[in-house]
């Protein structure tokens, strides 16, 4: 979302008495399939202590339950989801992505 400032994109926010679901839709460059794979699973993800970027998808990992990233209809789908305090997430998917 961040390579073209002309580019116009979409947010949903959906906050229920569980979780709260936040979603962007773009229609910028494709997001590489293989970085959340490697962000989940790979501690040398973050190699460079000094580097002045890299960190934000790990830190989102960590911070969410759920965080997914599609191609719908030629737009991306990145989709968040974060259980309420004192809430579980009864699912891991939010059915309402699809």
């Amino acid at each position: 979302m961040h390579e073209d400032r002309q580019r116009v994109f979409r947010v949903e926010f959906i906050a229920t008495e569980d979780r709260v679901t936040l979603r962007f839709i773009d229609a910028g460059e494709v997001f590489p399939a293989e970085r959340p794979a490697l962000a989940r699973g790979d501690e040398r993800f973050d190699v460079d202590p000094l580097a002045e970027s890299g960190r934000g998808l790990r830190l989102i990992l960590r911070a969410v339950d759920y965080f997914n990233v599609e191609t719908r209809a030629g737009e991306n789908v990145t989709t968040l989801i974060k259980a309420l305090p004192d809430a579980v997430l009864r699912h891991s998917t939010d059915d309402r992505v699809r």
